[in-house]
């Protein structure tokens, strides 16, 4: 994949652009199944320390721009940089795996993310807010188990498989991170990841 990534990077007509899109599907699912599989064992694979979260998140974003080019989709990043103890890896897999949803189930026109922050006294919460389809209420309450998919995701072409949120949540639990979601039906979609306090910024 990363040889034909570099072969398409130098053609810049149309089809190239389009199978760059198709090899980062082909890429976004690859790892997904590479994170089920090391889900487990994560304890060998990642390490906790000190984050910068608003630069986490701008890699995030930078990570799946072509895909929010292609749809038309506007970011809006409103938070200051503030640290918090985590891997910065794994909170970018399960980043993307939130935008891939907001993107796939996107309004046709003007459509948008904002992400922003919210600090309490003993915690921080990332707040990604969507303006999309929303998610049904009967639906709200099993988005996180393995396999399911839903209203939305048994549309026609949604190509999804009910594995994003689950492997998002089980890695969070992992990770001591809180996630929620919040909804409404036609007007939008809020995931909300919540860090556990830590005494790091002391030390700094």
């Amino acid at each position: 994949m990363t040889a034909a990534k570099l072969i398409c990077e130098n053609r810049r007509d149309e089809a190239g652009k389009q199978l760059l899109l198709e090899l980062d599907e082909i890429q976004d699912q690859v790892e997904k199944i590479l994170y089920y599989v090391r889900m487990e064992q994560v304890y060998r694979d990642y390490l906790i320390h000190p984050v910068p979260l608003r630069e986490t998140v701008l890699q995030a974003v930078r990570g799946q721009k072509r895909h929010f080019i292609q749809c038309g989709m506007s970011i809006e990043v409103d938070m200051d940089e503030v640290t918090v103890s985590t891997d910065e890896k794994w909170v970018i897999f399960i980043l993307g795996q939130i935008f891939s949803n907001s993107r796939k189930y996107r309004r046709p026109a003007g459509a948008k993310i904002r992400i922003s922050m919210k600090t309490g006294e003993r915690q921080k919460s990332l707040v990604i807010e969507d303006n999309g389809r929303g998610i049904p209420a009967e639906d709200l309450g099993r988005i996180f188990q393995k396999g399911f998919t839903g209203k939305n995701g048994r549309e026609k072409n949604s190509h999804a498989t009910g594995m994003g949120l689950y492997i998002c949540k089980r890695l969070c639990k992992k990770l001591d991170i809180g996630i929620v979601c919040q909804s409404k039906e036609g007007e939008y979609t809020r995931m909300i990841l919540t860090f556990p306090d830590s005494d790091h910024e002391k030390i700094l």
